[in-house]
């Protein structure tokens, strides 16, 4: 291929890169805590819940916090000055179910299209023992989890879309996202401060990769020689 024909094809490549970044999905933030604070404590199974509204998907969150274990209490509280969502399962006697959980609701506010989103990524800011994370998407008339995702390290999380097996498949029609957290060794505690949902990445490797080689083709091209050099 000759240099302008080259030139030409690497500069289609980060315009489209472009146009998918500018025309196509983008990252929706679920919740970064900045808003809606609350405090809950329990050491029951039946748990306690709230309801919050505020700066979220859809505009207001619902929380619940249970354990299964005896003796301990449980807490969880976001605090709008942080920005963050710490949740504590005390130090109760290990049992042989979850150490404590937390579920969080978020409704859509109407039809959400996730169809050209990839993953749930959670900033984890804090952690101390080790627990799991799952999703649950609910479309009109149907509802899934996704597969139970370990958590084991503080850092970004992701929860492929892919793990998440809707009946008819489509992400199209999306009214309510849920996550649930539990614990799974003594004295779990974690401490979050992002929820968002991130979409395919082939626009972003598009205009990286037009990026990239547009650059190669300008170290290559010989500069121009003057004629006083001659």
């Amino acid at each position: 291929m000759n240099y302008p024909l080259q030139i030409l094809a690497l500069r289609c490549a980060a315009f489209l890169g472009m146009c998918s970044i500018s025309f196509g999905a983008s990252v929706i933030l679920i919740d970064d805590f900045s808003d809606g604070p609350f405090s809950l404590t329990t050491e029951t199974s039946m748990g306690v819940s709230d309801a919050q509204q505020g700066n979220m998907l859809g505009g207001s969150r619902s929380v619940r916090i249970s354990t299964s274990r005896r003796i301990t209490t449980v807490s969880a509280m976001v605090d709008a000055t942080s920005s963050l969502l710490v949740f504590n399962t005390g130090d109760g006697s290990m049992g042989l179910l979850d150490q404590g959980n937390i579920w969080l609701q978020w409704s859509t506010g109407g039809a959400l299209n996730l169809q050209e989103h990839s993953a749930f990524v959670f900033k984890i800011h804090y952690l101390q023992g080790t627990g799991t994370i799952h999703v649950g998407l609910n479309e009109q008339g149907y509802g899934s989890n996704s597969s139970r995702v370990p958590l084991t390290s503080s850092g970004m999380l992701e929860v492929p879309m892919s793990s998440i097996d809707l009946p008819n498949g489509t992400l199209a029609d999306i009214r309510r996202v849920q996550v649930v957290i539990a614990g799974t060794s003594p004295d779990f505690a974690f401490s979050v401060g992002e929820i968002s949902i991130i979409p395919e990445p082939s626009a972003f490797f598009l205009v990286s990769w037009g990026a990239v080689l547009l650059g190669m083709r300008h170290r290559r091209t010989p500069s121009l020689m003057r004629v006083s050099d001659i």
